[in-house]
Parts: C-alpha cells; sequence; structure tokens
C-alpha cells in the first residue's frame, strides 16, 4: 500500500495510495457453496453481513440483507459495463429490495428470475451493482463476478465501495471519482476518500 506521501508527489502515478485495503474476499475469490447453505459477505469488516452467496437446492441465489443490487425491471441482476456510474441520479439503475433472493445460476442454465439471459451467459465474467448503508447512510459500489461453466455456483473475484457517503462510484474503476480530488496540496486528503478494495491484503 503506497502511503500519502507518495501520493502528494506522484499524482495519477499510484492509484493505490488513495485506497483503503479490506480483507474481505480472499485470495481466488469468494465463492457460492455448491450444496445447501451460504457464504456470508460483509462488505465492509464491520461484523455485519451484507449479502450472502446462497445454495438452495439446484440455485444460487444472491441474498439481500442490509444491502441491495441493481436489477432490471424484470428484477433480473444486470451486467454492467466498465465505465457505467453507480450512484448518480441519471445512472438509470433500480435495485432490488433489501431482503429479497436474486436468482444467480440453475444447473448451468440461466432463469428469468435470475440474471438477464439477454446478457449473461454460463461461464461469463461481469459487473454488477450495489449499495448497502453504513451508519444509516448509503454508499455504492460494484463487484466483478464469474458464473461456473460446469456447476451451479458463482465466484466474486473481486468488489470496490466508495467509502464517501452518497459518492457515485464508476464501475471497473479502482481510483476515486473526479469530485474527490484535489490539485496540489489537496491532493493530500486523498486517502480519505478513496474507495474501499475488499480482497485478500497483500
Amino acid at each position: 500500500m503506497v502511503g500519502l506521501a507518495a501520493a502528494s508527489t506522484a499524482i495519477g502515478t499510484s492509484a493505490d495510495a488513495a485506497m483503503n485495503q479490506a480483507v474481505n474476499i480472499p485470495a481466488g475469490g469468494l465463492t457460492s457453496p455448491a450444496t445447501n447453505g451460504a457464504v456470508n459477505w460483509d462488505i465492509d469488516g464491520n461484523g455485519s453481513n451484507d449479502f450472502a452467496l446462497y445454495a438452495f437446492g439446484a440455485s444460487v441465489l444472491l441474498t439481500n440483507r442490509d444491502a441491495q443490487v441493481a436489477v432490471n425491471n424484470s428484477f433480473d441482476i444486470l451486467k454492467l459495463s466498465a465505465g457505467q456510474q453507480v450512484g448518480t441520479t441519471g445512472d438509470g439503475l433500480r435495485f432490488g429490495s433489501a431482503g429479497n433472493f436474486f436468482t444467480v445460476i440453475r444447473a448451468n442454465t440461466l432463469i428469468g428470475a435470475g440474471m438477464d439471459a439477454a446478457d449473461w451467459s454460463v461461464g461469463d465474467t461481469g459487473y454488477i451493482g450495489f449499495r448497502f448503508d453504513i451508519s444509516g447512510a448509503t454508499h455504492y459500489g460494484w463487484a466483478s463476478i464469474t458464473l461456473s461453466s460446469t456447476a451451479a455456483q458463482f465466484t466474486i473475484n473481486d468488489a470496490w465501495y466508495e467509502d464517501v457517503a452518497g459518492q457515485a462510484v464508476t464501475v471497473g474503476s479502482t481510483v476515486p471519482e473526479p469530485a474527490h480530488i484535489a490539485l496540489g496540496l489537496g491532493a493530500l486528503t486523498l486517502g480519505a476518500a478513496g474507495l474501499r478494495r475488499m480482497r485478500q491484503a497483500a
């Protein structure tokens, strides 16, 4: 992890200087169970599970607890594109209600109640968007996931969220939004406005 001193002298050359790293996704990713059960996902490491990767019979479900995932009008989990915004007033996204289940994959065949079959296929890797609360304030994030090509499972490869409440994120980006990048000496504040990376610390 590059410190703030390096960030202040080499702006734009070390994106990691603005990151806060967490350990909520192990090396190799966080994979849903193969049989009945759940793998919990505590996004911000506060001891409260935000999502669960859940297996129920042949189905693997993403469970919203105190968090929500971006869905389309049919409540299929959206496959987002790199560069897409999550958390802006014009992003056009809607979020499935907290506490609900959203099917990801069943017996290697995507179904209508899960991810949009027009955008996703078995073995795909793509992005999803989510939001969750920290102390009652909404934070936005994105995750890269891969659907298994051999089993009814999926893996969260890595995920990021903005640690400033209400601030949008750019899918696929691991640097702060431009509004948080100050010029000159203001760059010293980058660490307070960074994204939190959720994978095992080096």
